[in-house]
């Protein structure tokens, strides 16, 4: 529960932070044609932050519980829906208009959207909550246990932010 209550909360200055991205990119020096490219990318992934953000509070309490073979399955869906959608919406095609990278932004959404949802269905569908779910309590809006969380969350997340701004380029 507190996984994606804080995966809701963590979305907000997600989405703000890549509102920003064009001007942040191009204060840092980057090429303005480049930082308006990857702003427009982020920009339309913005309404499924908390959809592939609540994927991975999921994906980490199936596999705190042993229970991995679903999660594979529905990354190897989600990774042909993004192909499938990528060739459709950035060359155009089936009567789509091309749209370059924003359409590989969109597909991107779409695919992060078909893991979250896919991942719940699956769960409720083989009652996979059985034994690890009791259904949502007063106990997953605690301020001290999502202090709690956020205090172990954030030096892996931070961690996680490095190791992506290090090995990008």
């Amino acid at each position: 529960q507190w996984g994606l209550v804080v995966a809701a909360l963590a979305s907000v200055p997600i989405a703000v932070a890549w509102i920003y991205t064009g001007p942040l990119l191009r204060f840092t020096g980057q090429d303005p044609a480049l930082s308006e490219e990857a702003h427009r990318y982020l920009l339309v992934q913005i309404p499924c932050v908390p959809c592939y953000l609540g994927f991975l509070a999921l994906r980490q309490w199936l596999q705190g519980r042993g229970i991995t073979r679903p999660v594979l399955w529905i990354a190897i869906l989600a990774n042909l829906v993004n192909v499938v959608a990528d060739y459709i919406l950035i060359y155009g095609a089936l009567g789509v208009p091309a749209l370059g990278t924003q359409g590989a932004g969109i597909a991107t959404a779409l695919s992060q959207g078909f893991m979250l949802l896919g991942l719940a269905l699956v769960v409720r569908r083989h009652r996979l909550y059985r034994g690890g779910w009791e259904g949502w309590s007063r106990q997953a809006f605690d301020r001290r246990g999502l202090g709690a969380v956020f205090g172990h969350g954030w030096p892996v997340a931070t961690q996680l932010g490095l190791e992506l701004w290090a090995f990008s380029g």
